[in-house]
């Protein structure tokens, strides 16, 4: 049976990564290495698990390094055969790490593994994008093709995992060279790790009866799509950069403009949702992703994970 490390990144969610942790330390599948990056919290993260969960792997960033940075040095820590990445909000049922290695350790062709994510009341929330369109929205698995696939024992193969949970074996980090931290730090960082997947002839799957519940309960229209002036900025940005390095085709990179007018109008009606909020920062937010889009080099060299990612 193989020896798994859970990595589990947080910032400024104390309350959640608590939960967070405890649901892992409730797995049926045993021994875990359980390692939690903080990502430089201001809020006592670091401080709280130390004092709650003494026997688990904590290490703290000086500065921040966002996601991708963040599990690169959870990956560096750890000495798992398999390492499952959690999100700070993410719980697990009982058995969902079990499913995850023992399905990964009979499928030597996979290489990434994910769970079925609901949100905390238990309705449906995400099983992974079968199809990635890079000039519109990805396509994602439905709930109704999740129950399709439990009827017949099956799978849903996937071209990228949400990014919530999901479990990678070793030999394949170590093959495609960790998380980009520096294209991206933040989104669009699952995509990019399994776009460079698939490249090595792994598979990419999502388990309908592995379970994890996603805590991302919010209140207004601006909250609920996490759009804030910054995350409207690194959203146009990362999925700009995403574009560049992966469109091949000369009729879409063409086609950038109008998916540019058309992504705008999706925002500004979200926006227009906000009565009497001022919306011009959001819309310079937007602007500024754009132009940091184009402007941005794109690091060519995907080997991070054995260097320092002071770039982050």
């Amino acid at each position: 049976m193989n020896y798994v490390s859970v990595i589990i990144p947080t910032f400024n969610r104390r309350r959640k990564v608590l939960k967070c942790i405890d649901a892992v330390k409730k797995s049926s599948y045993q021994p875990i290495e359980i390692i939690v990056v903080d990502d430089a919290s201001t809020d006592g993260t670091y401080e709280i698990i130390r004092k709650s969960f003494p026997d688990v792997k904590l290490i703290r960033n000086e500065k921040r390094r966002y996601i991708a940075g963040s599990r690169n040095v959870g990956i560096k820590h750890s000495t798992g055969d398999v390492c499952i990445f959690i999100d700070d909000d993410v719980y697990v049922d009982k058995d969902t790490v079990d499913k995850l290695v023992r399905f990964l350790k009979v499928n030597k062709k996979v290489g990434i593994a994910g769970a079925t994510v609901y949100d905390v009341s238990g309705k449906f929330y995400q099983a992974g994008v079968y199809k990635i369109i890079n000039l519109s929205k990805n396509l994602y698995y439905s709930e109704r093709d999740v129950e399709i696939a439990k009827k017949i024992n099956g799978v849903l193969i996937c071209e990228s995992v949400h990014g919530d949970i999901y479990a990678v074996r070793r030999e394949v980090i170590e093959e495609i060279g960790g998380f980009d931290p520096y294209n991206f730090p933040m989104l669009y960082t699952d995509g990019d790790l399994c776009l460079r997947v698939l490249s090595r002839g792994y598979k990419i799957v999502i388990l309908p009866e592995a379970r994890a519940y996603h805590d991302h309960t919010r209140l207004s229209s601006l909250e609920y799509y996490s759009l804030s002036a910054e995350r409207i900025r690194d959203t146009v940005k990362a999925k700009l950069i995403f574009i560049r390095l992966y469109t091949k085709s000369p009729i879409q990179r063409i086609a950038i403009p109008v998916y540019l007018l058309i992504h705008f109008m999706y925002y500004l009606r979200i926006f227009l949702r906000e009565d009497g909020r001022n919306i011009l920062p959001l819309l310079i937010a937007y602007i500024r992703g754009i132009f940091d889009g184009f402007t941005h080099k794109i690091y060519q060299k995907k080997d991070t994970l054995h260097q320092e990612d002071t770039y982050a």
